[in-house]
């Protein structure tokens, strides 16, 4: 079960909108389902993208971010990287999966220059600044590294 910031109120206010709503579905005519869509310009085969995840995925599996790219690029997607900034970065644009990218907001407003420099010399030109990281969040009380 997720956890929530200190009282909880998102969650238990979320729950209680939602509680309010039924839905009861009417059908008329069959028709013909289509998943694609677009986003940030790019046509999506499939509405799923990839989550600005970067660092859990090389822990997960070897060369991990690679076999996203390639797989995100096969079924017609987006790959969107966060930070750290992908090393290889450079190589998964050269995929030709097209490529979104995350800097931090960080204090060091120099850093945050150079993170989007090193991005957009990888050849990203979806770029973007995180407006919430959950590294330095609160569950409850207790503050998670």
């Amino acid at each position: 079960m997720l956890d929530a910031v200190e009282t909880g109120f998102i969650f238990d206010h979320d729950r209680r909108m939602l509680d309010r709503y039924t839905f009861q579905a009417h059908y008329i005519d069959g028709v013909m389902s289509a998943s694609s869509g677009c986003i940030l310009d790019v046509a999506l085969a499939t509405p799923v993208i990839m989550s600005a995840m970067t660092m859990p995925i090389p822990a997960i599996i070897d060369n991990g971010m690679m076999a996203m790219a390639l797989a995100f690029k096969d079924v017609g997607s987006l790959l969107w990287t966060g930070t750290p900034i992908p090393k290889n970065l450079t190589d998964l644009v050269e995929t030709g999966v097209p490529v979104a990218a995350n800097a931090k907001p960080f204090k060091d407003r120099d850093k945050v220059f150079r993170d989007l420099d090193t991005i957009q010399k990888a050849g990203v030109s979806r770029v973007g600044i995180e407006t919430d990281a959950g590294q330095g969040t609160k569950v409850h009380d207790k503050q998670i590294p």
